[in-house]
């Protein structure tokens, strides 16, 4: 009896993977999955929604970010190939990449878009998961999306219709920090573009572990527009920012406001 109430007890206490919660209030009815991989992040993640390997270079990928092609029978990341970007409506993005087969080039759409599509190797019996993982088959109808986002306030993910497009870097030495941020700034502090993950997921966990008392002098390099060093401020901090972008500027706006 003892070991039951231990099981339950440990059972009920593993978390539900983030993006099956998140589409099945989209869908009517994808099968929800418990937690494999990070389940102490705020995205904890399924078998199905974590990482798969590359057959070029063989390294793990997000299943954002790697394609596969029922034909050759191999996954592409986007690292090893020139993606394009689609914008398309579907669970809770408004775009997704196509990557061509390092093997015969056909495009194909990263694992995101394609379990909606219907066309994820799992879906298509290409490959069995090697962990129990409900895979959902997309015969039912989707619920209205569109109403789904403005009826709960959910932020897409990113949206790509006023981003700047970046060149493929072949090296870091290739990377010029001022000039990119300069480009990004205007887009990154858009009100209505502004990036759900960073604003709902990512600042209130590192606001969490922001150990910060009183009185502190901190020194905030790359302040960006100024999240950091103003929740640090008022938490009775004496805060510094730097940053050699505009992104500066935009961060004594906001403080001017």
């Amino acid at each position: 009896m003892l070991l039951d109430v231990l099981l339950v007890m440990t059972f009920s206490e593993i978390p539900m993977c983030y993006y099956c919660t998140e589409y099945v209030k989209i869908t009517k009815d994808y099968p929800s999955n418990f937690a494999i991989k990070d389940e102490e992040s705020f995205t904890p993640r399924c078998y199905l929604h974590w990482q798969y390997m590359c057959s070029k270079c063989k390294k793990v990928k997000h299943f954002n970010g790697i394609s596969w092609c029922s034909n050759c029978k191999e996954f592409t990341c986007v690292n090893c190939a020139e993606e394009r970007l689609i914008r398309k409506e579907f669970f809770i993005y408004d775009y997704y990449y196509s990557i061509p087969c390092s093997k015969c080039g056909k495009y194909n759409p990263a694992l995101d878009f394609a379990e909606y599509d219907g066309t994820h190797p799992f879906q298509l019996g290409d490959l069995k998961p090697t962990e129990d993982v409900n895979v959902w088959i997309p015969i039912s109808d989707l619920l209205d999306q569109e109403s789904y986002h403005k009826i709960s306030g959910f932020k897409r993910v990113l949206s790509l219709g006023k981003t700047p497009t970046f060149k493929r870097l072949e090296t870091l030495s290739e990377y010029k920090p001022k000039s990119t941020w300069d480009a990004l700034a205007p887009f990154w502090l858009t009100v209505e573009e502004e990036n759900y993950h960073h604003k709902y997921l990512i600042l209130p966990e590192v606001f969490r572990m922001l150990d910060v008392q009183k009185g502190d002098r901190i020194l905030d390099l790359a302040c960006g527009k100024g999240d950091y060093a103003r929740h640090m401020a008022n938490r009775g901090a004496k805060v510094t920012g730097i940053d050699i972008s505009k992104m500066i500027d935009y961060a004594i706006e906001i403080e001017e406001e």
